[in-house]
C-alpha cells in the first residue's frame, strides 16, 4: 500500500482543525508549519490503522450485499418439472 497523501487544501485545512483543538482542549497556540506537521505524523503513525478500520467496514458491506443479492437470485429461480 502507498503511503497516504493529502492535498495542500486538505493538510492546511486538518492543520487549522489541530490549531483549533490544541487551543480549545490544551490552551496552547501553534503555528500553521507546526499543525501541519502535527497532521503528518498523526497520518504516519495512525493513518494506516484508520484506513485498515476503513477497508474492514467496506468487506463487511460488500459481504452484506452479496448475500442480499444471492438471496434474490435464489427467490428468481424458477420451478423446474420432475424436481
Amino acid at each position: 500500500m502507498a503511503d497516504i497523501e493529502l492535498s495542500h487544501e486538505d493538510r492546511a485545512a486538518l492543520g487549522r482543525q489541530v490549531q483549533q483543538f490544541v487551543a480549545d482542549e490544551l490552551d496552547l497556540e501553534i503555528g500553521n508549519m507546526d499543525a501541519e506537521q502535527l497532521v503528518e505524523y498523526l497520518i504516519k503513525t495512525v493513518g494506516h490503522h484508520c484506513y485498515n478500520l476503513g477497508l474492514q467496514d467496506a468487506q463487511i458491506l460488500i459481504e452484506r450485499k452479496a448475500e442480499d443479492i444471492a438471496g434474490e437470485l435464489s427467490a428468481m429461480e424458477k420451478y423446474v418439472s420432475g424436481e
